[in-house]
């Protein structure tokens, strides 16, 4: 449940204390009913923290059940699971590093007890000299302090934390006098059970989605203590909608029948009263505890992406000539989440730079466009592939500036750092990005990623069914398809591989947009040809060889095995199934002499991974496989520059991971130029990439001949035809 839930004029229970607690980074106000992290608030429910209030005061003994359930739920009839539940949340919410003691230990038949160290001070509150305008939770409209909250209700109660100053965005022509767009109150989930000893899951759903859906980027989510007054009141959507200031109510309902819970949810439109989106589901019982979590993960994914569109759209409808920096992010995440060709992201991205341009500081701005860079980079065989992962790592650099604790901003940061080969740095980012936005699919869809890039794609099928099993209609599903039929393969399930490659093709709507190099669509065939020739289905895998190659020329099995980690690439599994890409066709190899007659230029070339070389580089020599052999073997050996992608470097040579052209690849280059020679210009450098199908090569040949370097070769056939020539290579790759 998000912090206003119990801010805004709730009266402390009984005996609260008028001190403040501090526990390692935490803080606990029960004045102002406020848990704090490093300064930070946390969400936490209210019940949650009245056991943590609880558990603190009387921390010098062992607090028994019966009492917290006295305490707690005074008056209220419910079952011990509630309590577990709740223990439970504050468990995961109270995070305590690997191997540290628990802050909250269970007395076996007696209870609980708080063990941490408390130390007391006098609450201080600081108060601005002048309170911004009307603004609401979650996304504020104004320039306002980052840590006021605000409840649309009849009464406006604020709460001020001492906090620096962040900038939101601004209002748009829709938020004057009318309900702010992406605003939305979760009405109290129903029990229809007729047992009460239920209502507790129904309240700790409607918390719990509270907290959640204030983590959809702009969304205002009205506070649970303005939301409750509705659980008796027979009103009409639009009645709540005026009184609340929103534009959206979720409501729903919760009935349990044998070992089964059978949730509905729907949004409706306070304005029109038209429901607008609707789900049906059913969860298991036995573990009421995930099954909550299940039920709030489902809910709170689809609406993320259903509320985004129908915003998105509104916008269009609304403000089509005059968009401001809101109305401009949300048509392009609405085009984000369902996007499926370069053409998609790069409409969004032109949408996020407006957006930016209007408001420099809007962190889900910067994070969206960031997201959009990586997706063009990763996914498609884009010339400005090294100047979009550039661009995005300063737009990362700015937003964790401004929010460090900003979930989606460290799910691009870990997708950044997965990309750039950092696997443990990157699961360690969702890690924490997890414990800001628990249920973020992202992050959870990255951790499975790193497992598969660490040589564990067994966590990484677990992983990607966990989401699948909670988020089951998810419109990006073809994207989690394509990861489990890729997972599939390097476990060595050829069927199940070509089940859910399968899968992932047909949920695609739009085949020929999804043409480009490396795109999903290529990366689901190559699984698909693989699987059935690693399964012994030969014929299946020429015949569907020869339709890649019709579409996808100029690969080979060695360059597409390097777009895999080397932990991917020594499970015995994934050897079988590439081996499987030979048996159908695929040379293994390419052949570094091809000549299908570029012209040479003494301008860099960015183009794609797969564009056929120039023969020559103007002012270099190019030398061939054999030549290189012998003058590494006999030497005396010259300097080996390699700029490719580090899965066959030469012994001896030097390996700048760097693309080429880009200021931060010419500075690394000439950083480790000048070391490696003292500066003397008459050396004799060699410089290859990864592939005769492969410019950055050819481009850090022409970076090595602008710092005055008279004796440059070109090494064109690249790491390819070093390995293909049978000579002894080292993989640098990490991991």
């Amino acid at each position: 449940m998000e912090l206003a839930d119990r801010q805004a004029g709730d009266a402390p229970p009984s005996g609260a204390s008028a001190r403040l607690f501090s526990f390692g980074p935490y803080r606990l106000d029960p004045t102002a009913r406020v848990l704090a992290k490093d300064g930070v608030p946390v969400a936490i429910s209210s019940r949650a923290f009245d056991i943590l209030q609880l558990l603190i005061e009387h921390r010098d003994r062992v607090v028994a059940k019966d009492e917290i359930m006295d305490r707690v739920w005074a008056g209220t009839f419910v079952e011990d699971n509630n309590l577990a539940v709740q223990i439970s949340a504050l468990r995961r919410i109270l995070a305590v590093e690997e191997g540290a003691p628990p802050w909250i230990v269970t007395v076996s038949g007696r209870g609980y007890r708080f063990t941490g160290q408390i130390a007391e001070a006098a609450p201080v509150v600081a108060i601005p000299s002048e309170v911004p305008p009307t603004v609401a939770k979650g996304r504020p409209r104004w320039i306002v302090p980052a840590g006021i909250v605000v409840v649309a209700a009849a009464v406006l109660t604020v709460v001020f934390f001492s906090r620096p100053y962040f900038l939101a965005p601004k209002p748009g022509p829709a938020t004057v006098g009318a309900a702010p767009r992406l605003s939305i109150a979760v009405l109290p989930f129903r029990n229809l059970s007729n047992d009460h000893e239920e209502d507790y899951l129904a309240d700790a759903v409607t918390d719990d989605l509270t907290t959640d859906l204030s983590h959809i980027p702009g969304s205002v989510v009205i506070a649970r203590s303005s939301a409750d007054v509705y659980k008796t009141r027979n009103v009409g959507a639009e009645q709540i909608g005026a009184e609340l200031g929103v534009r959206y109510l979720l409501d729903g309902s919760l009935r349990h029948s044998a070992d089964r819970i059978y949730t509905n949810a729907r949004l409706v439109d306070t304005q029109s009263g038209a429901q607008l989106w609707a789900e049906r589901f059913e969860s298991p019982r036995s573990q009421l505890g995930d099954t909550q979590m299940a039920i709030v993960r489902r809910i709170a994914s689809a609406l993320n992406f259903n509320l985004i569109q129908i915003e998105g759209n509104r916008s269009v409808h609304d403000r089509p000539d005059n968009p401001d920096a809101l109305d401009l992010f949300m048509r392009a995440r609405s085009t984000l989440d369902r996007a499926n060709t370069l053409k998609d992201l790069t409409q969004a991205q032109a949408q996020l730079e407006k957006a930016i341009a209007l408001q420099p500081d809007f962190v889900d701005a910067l994070s969206e466009l960031a997201w959009c860079l990586l997706k063009k980079a990763r996914d498609y065989d884009d010339p400005t592939d090294a100047e979009d992962v550039a661009n995005a790592r300063k737009l990362i650099a700015r937003g964790i500036e401004l929010a460090p604790q900003n979930a989606r901003m460290l799910v691009v940061k870990g997708f950044l750092q997965r990309l750039e080969g950092q696997c443990r740095e990157a699961a360690a980012t969702y890690q924490t990005a997890l414990t800001f936005d628990p249920n973020d699919v992202d992050a959870r869809g990255g951790l499975a990623l790193c497992a598969a890039n660490l040589g564990h794609p067994d966590e990484a099928e677990r992983l990607i069914l966990d989401i699948l099993r909670v988020d089951p209609q998810n419109p990006n599903n073809r994207v989690r398809y394509n990861q489990l039929g890729l997972v599939y393969l390097m476990l060595g399930k050829y069927p199940e591989a070509i089940d859910w490659l399968s899968k992932s093709k047909a949920a695609d709507p739009d085949a020929a947009g999804s043409s480009d190099s490396l795109s999903r669509m290529e990366w689901n065939e190559i699984g698909l040809i693989a699987a059935h020739g690693a399964g012994g289905q030969l014929q299946e895998a020429k015949a569907r060889y020869a339709a890649y190659a019709g579409r996808w020329s100029h690969r080979s099995v060695w360059r597409l095995t390097t777009y895999f980690t080397k932990a991917e690439g020594a499970l015995p599994a994934f050897r079988t199934a590439f081996d499987g890409l030979k048996a159908a066709g695929m040379p293994a190899f390419a052949d570094e002499t091809i000549d299908e007659h570029v012209a040479a230029s003494a301008e860099p070339r960015s183009t794609g991974d797969f564009d056929t070389t120039a023969m020559s580089v103007p002012g270099a020599q190019t030398i061939a496989t054999a030549a290189l052999s012998d003058a590494v073997r006999k030497g005396p050996a010259p300097v080996v520059i390699d700029v490719g992608c580090g899965a066959a470097v030469i012994p001896g040579a030097s390996w700048v991971n760097a693309a080429f052209p880009s200021a931060e690849g010419q500075a690394e280059l000439e950083r480790e130029i000048v070391r490696l020679t003292d500066g003397d210009r008459s050396r004799r450098i060699v410089v290859m990439g990864s592939s005769v199908f492969d410019w950055n090569g050819y481009n850090a040949a022409l970076a090595v001949l602008s710092l005055g370097y008279r004796n440059v070769s070109w090494y064109r056939g690249g790491e390819e035809a070093w390995v293909g020539a049978g000579l002894k290579a080292d993989d640098r790759r990490d991991p």
